[in-house]
C-alpha cells in the first residue's frame, strides 16, 4: 500500500494503527477458537490464557502476526534495518520510498504494556517506553513511532492528555530536549481470555516528534 501524495503521515498511520487492532482481533479469535476445539480444554488449558494473552511477550508474536496479516495490503518487514549501527527496527513500513530502498520510511519499536486504574502507565512499563524512545531517536527513518500492547481491565480509559502529561513530567527532561513521544491514537477490542472475567486488548501508539 503506497500512500498518496496528498495523503499524510499522520492519516496513513489512523489507517494502520485501525488495520493493526482489527488483524490482531482476528489472530485472537483464531487463537481461542483453537484452544477451544482442544481436547485439553478443560483440563490442561482450563486456567491458561486462550487469546493472545497466552505469551507474556506479547510484542514479540504480535508484530509477526501483523505481518503475516497485513502485508497483502502493506509493504512491512518485522525487525529490518533502520539503524547505523546493527541495531534492528521492530517493524519497518515503506511508504513513499521505491521498492528498492534501503531505508523505510517508518520505524516502529514495540513493547508490552501496562496501565493503572488511572489510565497511566506503570512506572516499569514507562520506563520501557522511555528505552525505545532513547533507541529510537537514533533510528535514520525520517517517521519514528512507538506502538503498545496491553491486556486491560474494561473500566481503564486511556486519556491521551494524561499520558502526555505523565510524558512530560515523569520522563527526564534531558532526554526530551529535542524529541519527545506524544500520544497518537489506540484502538481497543475485547477479548474472551477468561470465561470469569471480560478483558480488552488495547494497541496504542506514540509519534515521536521534534521539540520546537
Amino acid at each position: 500500500m503506497l500512500i498518496d501524495k496528498e495523503r499524510t503521515i499522520e492519516q496513513f498511520m489512523l489507517v494502520f494503527l485501525n488495520d493493526a487492532s482489527e488483524a490482531l482481533k482476528r489472530c485472537d479469535r483464531q487463537i481461542r477458537d483453537k484452544f477451544l476445539s482442544s481436547h485439553h480444554k478443560e483440563t490442561f488449558y482450563r486456567d491458561y490464557g486462550k487469546g493472545l494473552d497466552t505469551w507474556s511477550a506479547t510484542e514479540i508474536i504480535a508484530k509477526f502476526l501483523l505481518y503475516i496479516e497485513l502485508c497483502p495490503k502493506y509493504r512491512i518487514r518485522p525487525e529490518d534495518w533502520g539503524y547505523k549501527d546493527s541495531k534492528l527496527l521492530d517493524f519497518a513500513m515503506y511508504v513513499q520510498t521505491e521498492d528498492d530502498s534501503e531505508i523505510p520510511d517508518v520505524g516502529v519499536e514495540m513493547k508490552w504494556a501496562r496501565f493503572t486504574r488511572e489510565g497511566k502507565l506503570t512506572s516499569d512499563s514507562l520506563q520501557l517506553l522511555v528505552d525505545d524512545f532513547v533507541k529510537i531517536k537514533k533510528a535514520v527513518t525520517p517517521y519514528k513511532f512507538l506502538m503498545q500492547f496491553a491486556v486491560n481491565d474494561p473500566e481503564i480509559k486511556l486519556d491521551f492528555r494524561r499520558l502526555n502529561q505523565q510524558i512530560e513530567k515523569e520522563i527526564d527532561g534531558r532526554l526530551l530536549r529535542k524529541m519527545i513521544p506524544v500520544f497518537f491514537g489506540t484502538r481497543s477490542f475485547s477479548i474472551a481470555s477468561s470465561e470469569r472475567k471480560q478483558k480488552n486488548f488495547t494497541t496504542v501508539l506514540w509519534r515521536v516528534v521534534e521539540k520546537y
